[in-house]
C-alpha cells in the first residue's frame, strides 16, 4: 500500500496558545498549527474483561508522519470533529510514522 493511499485523510493540527487579556490574566485557546495527511480510524473502548462500553468520548486512532515540530499539547480537527490527543506512539526506530490515540469530544 502506498503512503498516498495509506494517508488519505486531511486533518488540522491545533496547538494550545495563551492569549493575554486586559485584566492581567490569560485564556487558553486552540489555534491552527498545520494541516497534514493522516489515516483516521475508529478505536474501541473496552472494559478490562473485554466487554465493549459506551462513553461520552469516542476513541479514535490517527496514523500520521512524525514531525519534530509538532506542538505539545495538541488536538486535531477532522471532518468538523475535535479529536483530543491522549497518547502518541512511535511505530519504528526511525520514527517516520506515529500512532496517536485520541478521543472525539462529544457534546
Amino acid at each position: 500500500m502506498s503512503v498516498r493511499t495509506f494517508l488519505s485523510d486531511k486533518i488540522m493540527v491545533q496547538a494550545r496558545t495563551l492569549i493575554a487579556d486586559s485584566g492581567g490574566g490569560s485564556s487558553a485557546l486552540w489555534a491552527d498549527f498545520c494541516s497534514v495527511w493522516a489515516r483516521v480510524e475508529p478505536g474501541r473502548a473496552q472494559k478490562p474483561g473485554g466487554e465493549t462500553i459506551l462513553e461520552t468520548a469516542r476513541p479514535v486512532i490517527v496514523h500520521m508522519r512524525y514531525a519534530p515540530d509538532l506542538p505539545d499539547p495538541m488536538q486535531f480537527l477532522w471532518q468538523g470533529r475535535v479529536l483530543r490527543v491522549l497518547a502518541i506512539q512511535r511505530n519504528d526506530e526511525r520514527a517516520a510514522m506515529i500512532t496517536v490515540q485520541c478521543e472525539e469530544v462529544v457534546s
